[in-house]
């Protein structure tokens, strides 16, 4: 109406409506004071309209935009909580090799996805996450270690309210086949335990084989027996072994969980205690000096080695498996292993397979006299 007017009779014959002289003047004096003139905020407003949203859609984006924006004051980038959560096992007191291991892996995540690294926790998205798993290794269980450990960075800004939520827990990856560990058969675990002594004379050549090994005997059953971790075990002080209440203290800082547990002295490890406590020390550590050199010399004195690897962990599944079926008490046997919850004993540890009812009556019936082979 106004451009007609405007064409027919010039700019002199413009005139503004009472109304609508009332709403310029309403609407400049809402401008005031944010440096908008009335021309602007129309032609911003036609922007808007232009792309087909209503106003009471515009406004919706907005406030959430507003709403991001908020979150992000009270967050932190992604690569600053990585750092924290290190910094903070750090001071929590984990072991040198988990810290090393918990670094290694997150740094390796911050290096493969330096766009995300920079991006704050809030606008992190699930596809985000699964990107950076899947994309970690070509190995399932590496991406499962990957998974694991960016889920507790989350879970460590969750607790700072960096983030409300972890989107970690949404990815999937594929489920990790695990290698079958047998149980030692009785046969094996003789072999072991005769491998505790001195060099024999087709030995003494050799370097790796002429270690004295005598003093691995009680580290020994402790593993086999109690189904002590390896870890655990070179950290563990004499002080930690209690006769008179027949248990073994693994403490926080020895425990590869970092909680402490009573594992009981059965008797097979009550009769090496007995035979052994008035030869070997009674203050500091348990195992020997020099144990990793010979511990590696007992696998191989006992034949595991190039063609016959060794399991890593065989005797903690040895123990489980022979409890299981002797005992068959599953929540003694929980507290011993220091599992939460016996699933993880069930699909990972629980491989009865040779061990029968008469072997694993076998097994808790040995005693130091049986295994400790003289001179």
């Amino acid at each position: 109406m106004i451009e007609n007017q405007i064409r027919q009779n010039g700019m002199d014959s413009f005139r503004l409506s009472s109304a609508d002289a009332q709403h310029m003047i309403s609407a400049k004096k809402m401008l005031e004071g944010h440096g908008l003139s009335f021309h602007e905020a129309v032609l911003f407003l036609k922007k808007i309209l232009e792309r087909g949203v209503n106003l009471d859609e515009a406004y919706a984006l907005f406030s959430r935009g507003c709403e991001v924006e908020e979150e992000r004051k009270g967050s932190k980038k992604l690569y600053e909580a990585v750092d924290y959560h290190i910094s903070l096992k750090e001071r929590q007191g984990r072991r040198g090799r988990t810290i090393g291991q918990l670094r290694s892996i997150l740094n390796k995540i911050m290096k493969q996805n330096l766009d995300l690294a920079g991006k704050y926790l809030t606008d992190i998205s699930i596809g985000d996450c699964w990107s950076m798993v899947e994309n970690f290794s070509s190995s399932e269980r590496q991406r499962g270690d990957a998974k694991k450990m960016l889920r507790a960075v989350f879970n460590t800004a969750m607790k700072n309210e960096w983030v409300t939520k972890n989107p970690v827990l949404a990815v999937t990856i594929g489920a990790i086949q695990e290698t079958e560990i047998i149980p030692l058969t009785l046969s094996e675990v003789r072999q072991l335990f005769a491998a505790c002594r001195k060099a024999n004379e087709s030995e003494v050549e050799k370097k790796s084989l002429m270690l004295d090994t005598s003093d691995c005997l009680i580290p020994l059953a402790i593993m086999l027996f109690a189904g002590i971790r390896p870890e655990e075990v070179t950290r563990l002080g004499w002080s930690d072994v209690n006769e008179e209440e027949m248990i073994i203290s693994v403490r926080g800082q020895s425990s590869k969980t970092g909680g402490i547990r009573h594992v009981r002295i059965l008797p097979p490890l009550k009769s090496f205690l007995e035979v052994l406590k008035d030869v070997e020390e009674s203050e500091g550590r348990i195992v020997p000096k020099n144990w990793a050199n010979k511990w590696g010399c007992i696998h191989k004195r006992a034949g595991w080695g190039k063609n016959k690897p060794w399991p890593s962990d065989v005797l903690r599944h040895t123990f489980a498996s022979y409890h299981k079926k002797y005992f068959n008490d599953m929540a003694s046997l929980k507290d011993a292993m220091g599992h939460t919850s016996e699933k993880l004993l069930r699909d990972r540890y629980m491989n009865l397979k040779g061990v029968s009812e008469k072997t694993a009556r076998e097994f808790w019936s040995l005693t130091a006299q049986d295994l400790i082979v003289a001179g």
